[in-house]
């Protein structure tokens, strides 16, 4: 059996993970999921909590097939997670590591970007420590 990596899949999961973290899900993904037009990695793992969530994700796409309903809920979710009123969810890693955004550890990851040549898109506006960016 091909493990998770083996081929292009993995970057397509990290970029798919990235575009969710960074703004709420598009429409078109509702209709692909809907429609059986949406693929998830195959398994197993390395990572009991990837494939637990790789689980998750699959119980959700055989339940539901109503595209706007998907699309409603997956938006409402977004915005309970990441944007308010009280989000639960902090994408930035130094909320984790230093209890507030823009901490010490955004210079550390910053600091780690360039030592490898990597700059942030023009386009992107978050911090370089949004998982976004550290999924791409």
């Amino acid at each position: 059996m091909k493990q998770f990596g083996e081929s292009g899949e993995r970057v397509d999961f990290y970029a798919f993970l990235s575009r969710m973290f960074l703004e709420e899900p598009p429409r078109e993904l509702a209709d692909d999921i809907a429609s059986s037009n949406f693929h998830l990695p195959e398994m197993p793992t390395s990572n009991e909590d990837f494939d637990e969530g790789i689980l998750i994700l699959r119980k959700f796409m055989k339940t539901e097939k109503d595209a706007d309903k998907m699309f409603e809920s997956m938006c409402t979710e977004y915005t309970q997670l990441f944007l308010g009123p009280a989000p639960s969810v902090f994408p930035y890693e130094s909320m984790y590591i230093n209890g507030l955004m823009m901490g010490k550890s955004l210079l550390s990851v910053k600091k780690e970007y360039m030592l490898a040549g990597l700059t942030k898109a023009a386009g992107f506006h978050e911090p370089e420590d949004h998982i976004a960016m550290e999924l791409q």
